[in-house]
């Protein structure tokens, strides 16, 4: 509910008409904040009915506090290079 009231917030997406269901794939554990990016991205894009390109790689918390704010966190903070070497490797 906080990744979508960021995107209400601050990139003017109404949500509150919708049901919005998240699912993930290929291993990826939901626990890890890293992912809030990528989710805004996915959802935003769904929203819109505009595909993210398929070479984007979203990686970042959203702030807690509903500041909009998206910093580097977990894997992405201390080593967020060979995080992304990993992601590629295995899915792309």
């Amino acid at each position: 509910a906080l990744l979508l009231a960021v995107l209400e917030r601050y990139a003017g997406i109404d949500l509150s008409e919708h049901d919005v269901y998240v699912s993930t794939g290929s291993g990826i554990n939901v626990s890890e904040t890293a992912i809030d990016a990528a989710i805004c991205a996915a959802v935003a894009s769904s929203y819109w009915s505009v595909p993210v390109a398929d070479t984007t790689i979203a990686i970042g918390e959203v702030s807690r506090g509903a500041t909009g704010q998206v910093r580097r966190s977990g894997p992405a903070a201390s080593g967020y290079l060979g995080r992304m070497r990993q992601w590629i490797s295995e899915s792309f």
